[in-house]
């Protein structure tokens, strides 16, 4: 429909910082497009001010995915669920199974942000006291001052083999709590 128009680095229209404004019939015959719009700055039109309503409703302005992540990051001792549990009962949702579920594919996607977020801290901060050599990709952007050799990323089969010569390994899983 026209909002799918990409380039290499994601929506056409993002790259040119422009709108796209898309005309709705009935919002629950647009809802996956809706929720998961790949454009920045997309501006949704209804013809009924009750379609208004229920969007407002079912997909509020807030940043739901952000406020998990930032109660994640500051309650560090809480399993990521309560975490989940917190935010929805703040907005007055209520806990449910059935929605829990649903999200689970957008709760994945927090955990990554959150565990690539509380790995770079890790890795910055070793980094800066003890020689290091890391392998895989977005590491060059690490900041001076810090004592590590960066490679390119390496085979699972290499990785075992230097695991096993190495002085000290890091795995920051932060969902397991206990």
């Amino acid at each position: 429909m026209g909002m799918e128009i990409s380039v290499e680095k994601g929506s056409i229209y993002d790259l040119f910082n422009l709108p796209f404004v898309s005309f709705v019939d009935h919002p629950i015959y647009q809802l996956e497009r809706v929720k998961y719009s790949a454009v920045n700055n997309m501006i949704f039109s209804f013809v009924d001010r009750n379609h208004v309503s229920l969007m407002e409703k079912y997909i509020p302005k807030e940043k739901f995915c952000d406020e998990i992540s930032e109660e994640f990051l500051a309650y560090s001792n809480l399993p990521f669920e309560n975490c989940v549990q917190r935010i929805m009962y703040s907005r007055g949702w209520e806990y449910n199974i059935s929605h829990y579920t649903k999200l689970i594919p957008l709760f994945q996607l927090v955990d990554l942000y959150n565990r690539n977020l509380i790995r770079r801290d890790v890795v910055t901060r070793l980094c800066k006291i003890v020689p290091m050599n890391i392998y895989g990709n977005g590491w060059n952007s690490l900041s001076s001052g810090i004592t590590a050799s960066i490679h390119s990323p390496i085979s699972f089969e290499d990785t075992i083999m230097k695991m096993g010569t190495a002085k000290m390994s890091l795995c920051v899983l932060p969902t397991f709590k206990h």
